[in-house]
């Protein structure tokens, strides 16, 4: 059972410049660029920072969190770049994340909130993460504070308008504004199968076995 997570998420990605320029007439017709100008930020950073990384699959225990490519993959496990070589639960979760715009939030989607809660009791959000359905079911909602002055904030999105959106749950809801560099991740589902040799990973291992894996 996947580990519960009020943490909010996400790690290294590519870029969908281009699936978010080009999208035509088919997406509603959103405002993504930053208060005071300036193009797309929620689309144009390189990689989450040390902190959105930190957040997506926390380490437990004694796990430790590792991110290279990977070299091999065997019968005896995976083999890192790095010299790092695990093999995977039975249970092994493995998802795989990409960097998305603010068009691409819709509502009713579940997603995990890192931000600060401002004096009029919204929230300036830094991270939002999209959950696919498989995690979602198993993430319980609500909000709870975190170091740093952060807030973390696990709901679904009930309305959206520009770059502030409306979430819900159990016991409450929140106004959220996506800050001008705030960083928009989704996640999706992936399989072993998508573990490839040059792929670059981000797994938390525990004596030599990762339960949760990344694909970047």
């Amino acid at each position: 059972m996947i580990r519960r997570y009020v943490v909010l998420a996400a790690w290294a990605a590519f870029l969908l410049g281009a699936a978010c320029s080009s999208s035509g007439g088919s997406k509603p017709a959103a405002s993504t660029a930053p208060p005071g100008g300036g193009g797309k930020a929620d689309c144009s950073a390189p990689k989450p920072s040390a902190e959105a990384e930190a957040s997506l699959l926390p380490p437990s225990g004694t796990a430790t969190r590792v991110t290279a490519s990977v070299k091999s993959v065997g019968p005896e496990g995976v083999a890192l770049s790095d010299g790092t070589m695990f093999a995977l639960a039975p249970n092994a979760r493995v998802v795989r994340q990409e960097l998305v715009c603010m068009s691409d939030l819709k509502v009713g989607m579940y997603v995990a909130i890192t931000g600060k809660r401002q004096p009029d009791n919204t929230v300036i959000a830094s991270i939002v993460s999209v959950f696919p359905a498989s995690v979602a079911a198993n993430v319980p909602s609500g909000q709870s504070p975190r170091p740093g002055g952060n807030l973390m904030t696990n709901a679904t999105i009930s309305e959206i308008s520009g770059r502030t959106f409306t979430v819900t749950f159990e016991g409450g809801g929140a106004k959220i504004t996506a800050a001008p560099d705030a960083q928009l991740i989704k996640q999706t589902d992936a399989s072993v199968g998508d573990i490839k040799t040059g792929v670059l990973v981000t797994a938390t291992v525990n004596n030599g076995v990762a339960q949760n894996l990344l694909i970047q």
